[in-house]
């Protein structure tokens, strides 16, 4: 099997691990630069959303209708990239809610396939928690106080239903119809309620809890932009419940997954930010003043330079974000971790410390490596434009027949099909057992697949056909003729180091498929 060459901008670097003990890694004092307060406040996975938005002085339009000054506003880079290569749009039916079409969803289930790889590799479970809550819950972990102005409210039609109930004397039917619920901007409560739902002890611990559920938010009208500025997100959301002498090495576990993550997709100019006790806060100065100083030792040990912002953390803990910057030098917050002392008392989470008995609170670790989905999408659009590497691309692979007849076309057709690793149909729509009954069609679990499409628009001439493919951003074309069919083999031409390259050694189909499940798992 023929092995690629790289293109450049899908070069992975060597991956870093901070896991070593901390006399293994050169210490050095940090280099603290004060920021202003807020100023990444919006970003925070968990902290409150609108707290550094600059409200107009003239309240939003209540309407659906986008007014021609947002609409100039809202047309980013990234937007305008994205409609080009139809990866999602938005609709004033749902205000900040971006629909992905095909492209676009083939971009965002990669970047969630890619985590949960990793996710076997650093001992993640994942789970699902419900999207809307009784407001019970948002009130005993304190995101009602904090975070009533961006949550969504859920109204049910039972209402009248209760008030009739009320009116019947059914009490507790008219209070539980009439209790009022709220859909959930984040997944740490509803985790906090998974681990309580049975015994853990000292030995079950970390455990770590991701979901990739969607989240809402609240955003001003006036303040939503393409991907970056949105009211339904996705986070790779985690929640780490460990014991106190377990913080520092899960905190250098999660920086370690953050590095090795965002080398595959060679980000390398972001830094960190240690956000401290905002004016808020839940718990004791003590716990605060005890868990910022963990956070502290965890980026001393990383050997990396970070920033202090002062009183930007959340309300329930410090945290350390990860700052990225766009092409056009705007700052954005991505992957945060964020330790937390106050949820666990809230939900009077406990583990076993003994066998003695004696129980001890666990402290949770609030995680997430790409942060809103949507926002990261919107980073690698205009990192990559339209040449994107090969294993997160939406247009693979392009196979054009040089002409329309009916030779070609079949072997064209299979060509397709075989790299695009599906199945092949025997004719009549079944595929025949070695005891030749028939049966019907079923892809086999964990058989690699691959986006490729043939060319069938049998009025363009070659040449024309190729222009149209490389304008797409395909990553490799496969031109396929009466030559390619008697022989079975064929040459393409790849997408690498800026430009489209010839590789002229004739590849089964068999083989190329190998060549393609090894691009992909080298991250290519």
């Amino acid at each position: 099997m023929k092995r690629l060459k790289p293109s450049a901008v899908g070069t992975p670097r060597p991956l870093l691990s901070l896991l070593s003990s901390s006399s293994r890694i050169p210490l050095r004092r940090p280099m603290l630069t004060k920021l202003t307060p807020n100023r990444y406040r919006y970003c925070s996975s968990h902290a409150a959303a609108a707290e550094s938005l600059s409200v107009p002085a003239t309240p939003p339009p209540t309407t659906t209708t986008t007014t021609a000054a947002q609409n100039a506003t809202n047309k980013t880079l990234h937007h305008t990239l994205a409609t080009a290569q139809s990866i999602y749009g938005i609709h004033e039916f749902s205000p900040g809610s971006p629909l992905f079409l095909p492209n676009g969803t083939r971009i965002f289930n990669r970047l969630i396939e890619f985590l949960r790889a990793q996710y076997a590799l650093y001992g993640y479970e994942e789970v699902l928690t419900p999207t809307i809550y009784k407001d019970k819950l948002w009130e005993q972990s304190g995101h009602l106080k904090n975070f009533r102005d961006d949550m969504f409210k859920v109204i049910s039609a039972k209402k009248t239903a209760a008030a009739a109930a009320e009116a019947g004397h059914d009490k507790d039917k008219a209070n539980e119809e009439l209790e009022e619920y709220s859909l959930k901007p984040m997944n740490c409560p509803g985790h906090c309620l998974l681990y309580k739902m049975r015994g853990h002890g000292h030995h079950e611990l970390p455990l770590r809890f991701a979901e990739f559920a969607p989240l809402h938010r609240d955003e001003i009208r006036s303040a939503l932009t393409g991907l970056t500025r949105v009211r339904r997100f996705h986070q790779d959301d985690a929640h780490i419940f460990c014991r106190h002498d377990q913080i520092a090495q899960e905190i250098a576990a999660t920086l370690s997954m953050i590095e090795t993550v965002y080398s595959v997709f060679s980000l390398q100019n972001y830094k960190f930010v240690l956000s401290t006790r905002p004016d808020n806060y839940m718990g004791t100065i003590d716990e605060w003043t005890a868990a910022e100083e963990s956070l502290k030792q965890c980026l001393d040990a990383s050997g990396k330079s970070w920033t202090l912002n002062e009183g930007d953390g959340a309300f329930y803990g410090p945290k350390i974000d990860i700052i990225l910057t766009d092409s056009a030098g705007k700052e954005h917050q991505t992957a945060t971790v964020q330790l937390d002392f106050q949820l666990p008392h809230n939900f009077e989470l406990k583990y076993d410390a003994s066998e003695a008995g004696r129980t001890e609170t666990p402290v949770i670790i609030h995680r997430a490596v790409f942060g809103s989905l949507e926002r990261f999408m919107a980073l690698l659009i205009e990192k990559f434009e339209k040449r994107w590497p090969f294993w997160i691309s939406p247009r693979q692979v392009k196979v054009i027949p040089v002409n329309g007849s009916d030779e070609v076309m079949r072997f064209a057709k299979q060509v397709r099909d075989t790299l695009a690793g599906v199945q092949q149909q025997q004719p009549g729509g079944t595929n025949t057992t070695k005891d030749g009954e028939g049966k019907r069609r079923r892809q086999a679990l964990g058989k690699r697949t691959f986006f490729v499409d043939l060319e069938e628009n049998d009025r363009a001439g070659l040449s024309k056909k190729i222009r149209m493919a490389k304008s797409d951003g395909y990553n490799i074309l496969i031109i396929v003729g009466n030559k390619e069919v008697e022989s079975g083999k064929f040459a393409y031409e790849i997408w690498r180091g800026g430009r489209y390259v010839e590789e002229k050694e004739l590849s089964s189909v068999e083989e190329f498929y190998g060549t393609l499940v090894e691009m992909e798992s080298e991250y290519l």
